[in-house]
């Protein structure tokens, strides 16, 4: 049987170019889940422009300068979604090289099988178990 890597070839670097792309989204995701929480996202540009505008009571100390905890939170859920989605699409491209892997053994499984000779062939010297069992039976 020959390397069950050397089949599919072609199916298998779409394989490896989605696994590739998949760390790129991953790492884009890190990236924007880092942007969301130190800026605090839409939510904490809002307030941001909300609290600029009374940069005078944040000087006092009445009102907070930088978004809140939970701003910087909400400002983080997207780039977790992004995350999650490379993460997917990563084991995706994981199950599809290992489900071509798992054809192409089978496929060399059956090439031997199909060279190997028979032992006995049903229907010729031998009968089959349903009428031995008949004349066990005495039927």
């Amino acid at each position: 049987m020959k390397d069950f890597k050397e089949q599919f070839i072609f199916r298998r670097v779409v394989c490896e170019l989605v696994d590739v792309f998949s760390w790129v989204v991953v790492l884009g995701g890190v990236a924007i889940t880092f942007v969301g929480f130190r800026d605090g996202g839409f939510y904490g540009h809002l307030l941001g422009g909300f609290y600029g505008s009374m940069n005078e009571l944040a000087q006092l100390g009445y009102v907070e300068a930088e978004p809140s905890i939970s701003a910087r939170l909400v400002g983080a859920i997207p780039g977790g979604i992004v995350m999650g989605s490379g993460f997917f699409t990563m084991m995706m491209a994981h199950q599809a090289k290992s489900t071509l892997d798992i054809a192409a053994v089978a496929r060399g499984m059956f090439e031997l099988a199909r060279m190997k000779e028979p032992v006995t062939k049903v229907g010729r010297d031998e009968p089959s178990v349903s009428r031995s069992s008949e004349r066990a039976s005495g039927v």
